[in-house]
């Protein structure tokens, strides 16, 4: 099991017991989106090629991240880590649990990218998730398509890409 300890927080891969409030905490999150993503983050939990990481508070996840594995479609070698949802539940935003699940991500993916098993890590952003692209941008992801589709709730789906993952840094989120 995965597991890496932060201030008063733990980051461990996510169970199947962690599947109804990942349930919750989407349809919380991303409820203006229009898809079912009550349903939809759940299934991806349960998916072998899906990596869910939870952030646990007192034994509650309060937040997640969910990096799936494509083929690449530009004919490059090795796979594309897609990270497919990132939320952190009402009240617990704005103290870096977002950063410190992509750091623990980032982690994972590291020897991954080292050997030319993935090659590029990208995610896809709502034009308007103003404070998620900040927070994609801090992290070094760069706009690759900036018309990549439509969310269901009407938004303008933005690729962003990351060819070199940040160096390895230790700080971890601000104390919830």
């Amino acid at each position: 099991m995965v597991r890496s300890a932060s201030a008063k927080g733990i980051i461990r891969r996510a169970t199947p017991a962690d599947q109804p409030l990942l349930g919750e905490i989407a349809g919380e999150v991303f409820a203006i989106y229009g898809s079912d993503y009550g349903l939809m983050i759940p299934a991806y939990a349960r998916d072998v090629r899906v990596i869910t990481l939870v952030y646990e508070l007192e034994r509650v996840p309060v937040a997640f991240i969910q990096v799936g594995f494509l083929e690449s479609r530009s004919g490059r070698r090795g796979l594309i880590a897609d990270v497919l949802a990132v939320a952190v539940a009402a009240g617990y935003r704005g103290r870096g649990l977002g950063t410190a699940l992509f750091r623990r991500a980032f982690d994972l993916l590291r020897p991954m990218l080292e050997r030319g098993t993935v090659s590029d890590v990208q995610l896809t952003v709502a034009d308007t998730n103003g404070r998620g692209a900040r927070l994609f941008q801090r992290l070094g992801f760069r706009v690759v398509d900036t018309d990549y589709g439509t969310y269901e709730g009407g938004q303008r789906a933005i690729r962003m890409g990351l060819r070199q993952l940040p160096p390895v840094d230790d700080d971890g989120p601000v104390s919830p």
